[in-house]
């Protein structure tokens, strides 16, 4: 990953009529007085992080063209032209921390970004909305009870839905992914995008080879304790595990970019990307079996229940942008999307193989189709998918594998609806990477 240093007083030429206010790290001393008179040092703030809105991909004509008709030409131009865009702008976040991230405002909103000319990431507080229990005396307490093992906490929560976009300007798509987060103490949107933009930040310094929630988890309390919060203790529901889990691994990796990459010893990775294109019906994914494969990231790979849940497809009005963000094309298709990546356990001489069923849920029904994916040691990588909702160990125990050219692109139809499958190479790909 190069470096650059950034031009802070110039946006790039996608953001139109913004404002640079200055550097993040001269917000900290006003972040560290307001933590101190909302009496933030004392007892202990649970916070608890989910996720508001699964990854959506919103894309031009040519973007969306590529990535629905599976033409795996044009989608590694893109890739490749992504990497290049955002190789700069990741190199920033993850080695100078709160130093790579500048504020900016437009029409009174103000959020986080670091750019070069081509790429952008930015962490934009979307909204904070309050919700008091009726019957409640409390007048916005902000200070949590004292350890005293008092049993009743604060009654009034603070929600805040943060966004991280990632901007490629060469490719013109763009990623959003929104979590909420939720707190006891009145704090600013600037303060919760800064701390969800640095915890980023340290996510991508790691890569994917840690537990993923459980390292993000961390690194929003070290950047809330950073900036003065000291008693802000972060957690994940653990119903929620799974989907947070999904999101940052897509947010991290953007479209496939490579130079993340960096866990060791291993000798295949295969990342699935899931795009959900119908527009009416939700799609989900709750079970994955596995040979020799582990999920990179996961917190929870031993039960295999990496959970995938995919809404319709949204009208481009219904996402939300920072002020001032104009892309070079009108982004006309958005979908939400997943990606999981699996390296193989055992490394001397083994591949790997997965399975993973999907299910419709907008009916009682349990109308689906079942997928899986051998990659040997030795040998052409293979696929097959069924319609129909089929247990995945059962499914990967004896699978009738498509082979050749079959296994690189095919189609099926499950209720009606048409799922497409392509992946990039049958064998000898770049540095052992295979997606689906």
């Amino acid at each position: 990953m190069s470096t650059f240093d950034l031009d802070r007083n110039a946006l790039p030429s996608f953001f139109r009529d913004a404002e640079v206010v200055g550097p993040a790290e001269n917000d900290i001393p006003h972040f560290r007085a307001l933590a101190a008179g909302l009496g933030a040092a004392n007892g202990t703030n649970n916070c608890e992080l989910t996720v508001a809105r699964p990854s959506t991909l919103q894309l031009d004509k040519t973007g969306a063209a590529a990535y629905r008709g599976n033409d795996f030409g044009k989608i590694k131009e893109l890739q490749s032209a992504a990497q290049k865009d955002l190789e700069a702008v990741y190199t920033n976040i993850s080695t100078k921390k709160t130093a790579a991230w500048t504020k900016v405002r437009k029409d009174g909103k103000e959020f986080y970004m670091s750019w070069s000319t081509t790429g952008s990431i930015w962490a934009y507080t979307e909204s904070t909305t309050t919700t008091t229990p009726p019957n409640s005396n409390n007048n916005n307490l902000v200070t949590p009870p004292a350890a005293t093992g008092d049993p009743t906490p604060p009654s009034t929560t603070f929600q805040s839905v943060v966004q991280i976009g990632t901007y490629s300007r060469t490719t013109n798509i763009l990623g959003i992914a929104s979590y909420n987060l939720n707190t006891f103490a009145v704090i600013t949107e600037s303060v919760i995008a800064l701390i969800v933009a640095t915890a980023f930040g340290k996510l991508v310094a790691e890569g994917l080879l840690v537990p993923v929630v459980a390292r993000f988890v961390v690194f929003l309390a070290q950047s809330a304790a950073e900036f003065g919060f000291e008693s802000f203790a972060f957690a994940v529901p653990t119903a929620a595990i799974s989907l947070v889990a999904a999101t940052l691994v897509s947010t991290v990796v953007f479209i496939g970019l490579t130079f993340l990459w960096n866990w060791a010893n291993r000798k295949y990775t295969i990342q699935l990307q899931v795009y959900n294109w119908d527009p009416t019906n939700t799609w989900v994914s709750t079970h994955q079996e596995t040979d020799n494969a582990k999920i990179c990231g996961d917190d929870n790979t031993t039960t295999k229940t990496y959970s995938i849940s995919l809404p319709p497809m949204i009208s481009p009005s219904s996402v939300v942008h920072p002020p001032g963000f104009d892309p070079i094309e009108v982004l006309d298709y958005v979908c939400y999307y997943a990606t999981v990546v699996w390296d193989n356990d055992n490394t001397f001489l083994e591949g790997l193989d997965v399975a993973a069923s999907f299910q419709k849920t907008n009916d009682s029904s349990t109308e689906g189709f079942t997928w899986a994916f051998t990659c040997p040691r030795f040998g052409n990588n293979k696929q097959v998918a069924t319609d129909g909702v089929i247990d995945p160990k059962t499914y990967l125990s004896n699978p009738s594998w498509f082979t050749g050219d079959t296994a690189k692109k095919f189609e099926i139809t499950t209720c009606s609806i048409p799922v497409s499958f392509a992946l990039n190479s049958l064998s000898g790909a770049d540095d052992n990477y295979y997606q689906i």
